[in-house]
């Protein structure tokens, strides 16, 4: 529900590119900005914001911009945490029908859920809010980099800008893996396809994966898998 909530909101506003929307509030603190540093004492504060205060309602259109804002920024932050946002706002699914009505107190109640469960979802996973973009770098690095021998520990915190032993501590506290097991993972998943792709030799396919010595990578090969690269093709074959 949540792609089609933030593709049919220009629609409901009667505005067909999206991009005119997000000009209404130019040179005020984003969305995200807000989102992030909101605590339940702020809730009313920003449902003002949204919605207009009692006093002041303003017009339909701006208050449909800014929930639009809300919702897809909420969501988004959510998703590059790694979680998936449908759970953490099970009522987005009623959004579009809310959002055809002109009931204030219902459009703030929806407004007020959805900062409410954000904050609660940002209490809970404060790390992965706050490391998930660095630790999604980190991976990207070693998808990219897992043949190079010279990969290691001090050369991908290197990359991202943290020291090692704080990028490792990071890392096993968000992906639940030791980065050495995350590192060791993802070449033996790459060994894995190439025994079974190609007819490179075992030494050849450990080159390829990062490994200098070819009997090092039979015996993780085999501590991982269960069987030795040579079993694995004639288990392939008999298939």
């Amino acid at each position: 529900g949540v792609i089609m909530i933030s593709s049919e909101m220009p629609e409901v506003l009667g505005m067909s590119d999206r991009g005119s929307l997000f000009q209404l509030a130019v040179g005020e603190e984003p969305m995200g900005r807000k989102l992030l540093h909101a605590t339940s004492q702020d809730i009313e504060g920003l449902l003002d914001q949204i919605c207009g205060s009692q006093d002041d309602v303003g017009s339909l259109l701006y208050v449909y911009y800014r929930i639009t804002d809300l919702v897809v920024t909420a969501t988004r932050i959510v998703g590059e945490s790694g979680k998936d946002a449908a759970e953490v706002f099970p009522g987005l699914s009623g959004a579009s029908a809310i959002l055809r009505k002109s009931d204030m107190e219902e459009i703030r109640s929806f407004a007020g859920d959805i900062i409410r469960r954000f904050i609660d979802f940002k209490e809970k996973a404060a790390g992965s809010l706050r490391y998930g973009q660095v630790i999604a770098r980190a991976k990207n690095h070693i998808y990219e980099n897992y043949h190079d021998s010279g990969i290691s520990l001090n050369t991908v915190a290197a990359h991202i800008g943290f020291s090692p032993n704080h990028f490792s501590t990071i890392f096993s506290q968000n992906t639940g893996e030791t980065f050495i097991g995350f590192l060791t993972r993802v070449r033996m998943e790459q060994a894995r396809k190439l025994l079974l792709t190609t007819d490179c030799s075992t030494a050849e396919v450990a080159f390829r994966t990062g490994y200098n010595d070819s009997n090092y990578f039979r015996y993780l090969f085999k501590k991982h898998y269960g069987h030795s690269p040579r079993e694995l093709r004639s288990l392939h074959e008999e298939v």
